[in-house]
């Protein structure tokens, strides 16, 4: 078995991505220091468990010797590609309003059995219902 402890990805709007995230999955969101502008989701409330990474589009992980580092990107990234599929202790119903009163883009995934959410204008979390 493999358990992802972290992962990270791009939003035009960190703190806002990882604030709607938060607030889907019952985590916490937080500033993430290293990285000037980045913020993280939480899902345990805590530093030791699962967390989220969102980036500002304008930085990267950059190897500078021996020493791995953020550095600001002269053109910012594009794309969306990365997306990530969680299965969270709320309902169908529950997660639809919590969209609805965040004003946040959502739909039913019929054939696959969970709700596409769009936390930013490039970054969607696929999310499986506990009912």
């Amino acid at each position: 078995m493999v358990t992802i402890e972290h992962a990270s990805a791009y939003a035009h709007d960190p703190q806002r991505a990882a604030e709607h995230l938060a607030a889907l999955c019952g985590g916490k969101a937080e500033p993430f220091h290293p990285n000037p502008g980045a913020w993280v989701c939480l899902f345990d409330r805590t530093w030791s468990g699962p967390f989220i990474e969102l980036y500002p589009r304008t930085s990267r992980l950059s190897l500078k010797g021996d020493e791995i580092t953020f550095e600001a990107m002269p053109v910012a990234a594009a794309g969306a590609g990365t997306h990530f599929n969680l299965r969270v202790d709320r309902t169908r119903p529950q997660l639809e309003q919590l969209c609805a009163e965040r004003g946040l883009t959502h739909g039913w995934r019929a054939w696959a059995g969970f709700l596409d959410v769009w936390l930013d204008e490039g970054l969607m979390v696929e999310l499986v219902c506990s009912g």
